[in-house]
């Protein structure tokens, strides 16, 4: 499979807030910048293909089908895509009995790219994806907005009826999330929302919902729209997810950081609790054009996680250009061990598994020409969010910054390449 075969897919936006492309984006309609987003980061993936096989856009077409190349976790499926578990594992694939797919393995030469796209182009509608991680937040602002938020730092108590039917949650987004089994509830939620004046962000907003929260700061001036998060996804203790997103339009750049630590939170159910997942994106996007179309891409994932006292690191980078020869060099590294410590040592990874992604060939073993990609390094890697005695309030080559700490100290994505630093 060429990496424009690869990579050609189309997508949707899965959130239930008012369509980007019809409603005005504003600091103070938070359910409007995440559509607007949430639309851009669908066109990225539409148009990834395009971007890669250097078309014009006249010539850009898409492929429907994101649900056979990406499962519902937005993991890559083994191809051709079966459901037959002893088929999948003949032919190479890895059985998920849990999903009932048939996964790529991560030693194929096609996982990175793969892993890559799918975290872009697929709403998993969980923080696995770029789209999904906003999803529930933009939801509920989007409920909340009907109800008529007065963005003027006083903090008000607003009883809302989530549903199903009000345009802002789709058909099984309550009965499978807040609303357990129902497609409507009923929640208090104290709700403080405010415009700022000579700061970086032009609105905040906070709501509380009993033991959970989520923390918001907005911007959509000089030409950039950003949204950054901060919440306790299950209301336990040592859970903290913080996410942004930037789209500027002016410099022509996109990036992401999610940050989601729960390796150390207990009283979750459903596989919530017990792992870690760091996400670290950016996209130069070509110039001269109204389509967001990517030129480039730099990424790093990581994901920790312990399975009964064992515990379980992989690391995914891309690196390169979807235009020109250099292409995109992907390496995949793992490791595991009953030490926790011992997972996020980089000399403690395997050697990697490394691929060229060419233009109009087939994934390669081993690098790109001339682009070495990102290589684990040396030393600690505290990009895992490995929790314990990795997280520091303050900066530290061999440590990671609180959650709480890094959300009040952002101020804007500002990285312009992607590292395996804690913070950049």
């Amino acid at each position: 499979m060429a990496l424009t075969g690869l990579l050609m897919a189309g997508c949707s936006s899965g959130g239930g807030a008012d369509d980007g492309s019809t409603t005005t984006v504003s600091a103070t309609k938070p359910s409007s910048v995440v559509a607007s987003l949430s639309s851009k980061i669908s066109e990225v993936g539409t148009n990834m293909n395009a971007a890669m096989n250097g078309a014009s856009i006249a010539s850009i077409h898409t492929m429907n089908g994101i649900d056979t190349k990406c499962g519902v976790h937005g993991e890559p499926l083994f191809q051709p895509v079966t459901t037959d578990s002893t088929a999948c594992t003949n032919a190479g694939g890895s059985w998920d009995p849990g999903s009932s797919e048939c996964k790529m393995s991560s030693s194929d030469h096609a996982y990175t790219g793969m892993k890559f796209f799918c975290f872009i182009a697929k709403d998993t509608g969980s923080p696995d994806s770029l789209q999904g991680a906003f999803g529930l937040f933009g939801n509920l602002s989007c409920s909340l907005e009907k109800q008529g938020m007065q963005w003027d730092g006083v903090q008000r108590t607003i009883d809302v009826t989530l549903s199903e039917g009000n345009g802002c949650f789709q058909a099984g987004q309550l009965s499978d999330g807040p609303c357990e089994g129902q497609s409507s509830c009923s929640m208090n939620v104290n709700v403080t929302a405010s415009t700022l004046s000579g700061e970086y962000y032009d609105s905040s907003l906070v709501l509380e919902i009993g033991a959970m929260y989520y923390r918001a700061k907005v911007k959509v001036s000089d030409g950039i729209t950003e949204l950054a998060v901060s919440n306790n996804g299950q209301g336990v203790a040592n859970d903290e997810d913080v996410y942004s997103v930037k789209l500027d339009e002016a410099n022509k750049r996109f990036a992401y950081e999610g940050r989601f630590d729960r390796i150390d939170a207990v009283g979750c159910g459903g596989g919530s609790c017990g792992w870690s997942r760091h996400y670290r994106v950016m996209l130069d996007l070509l110039d001269g054009t109204s389509e967001i179309i990517p030129e480039s891409i730099e990424g790093a994932i990581s994901d920790i996680y312990d399975n009964g006292g064992t515990f379980y690191s992989s690391l995914s980078t891309i690196k390169g250009s979807m235009t020109s020869g250099t292409g995109l060099t992907g390496i995949q590294y793992s490791a595991s061990d009953a030490v926790r410590a011992n997972v996020v040592e980089a000399a403690n990874l395997s050697a990697g598994t490394a691929s060229c992604f060419a233009l109009d060939a087939d994934p390669a073993a081993n690098t790109c020409a001339g682009n070495p990609g990102i290589t684990k390094g040396t030393g600690t890697l505290a990009f895992f969010l490995p929790g314990s005695t990795f997280k520091s309030q303050t900066t530290a080559a061999d440590k990671y910054l609180d959650g709480d700490v890094w959300f009040a100290n952002l101020a804007g994505l500002n990285f312009t390449s992607v590292s395996l630093a804690p913070e950049q």
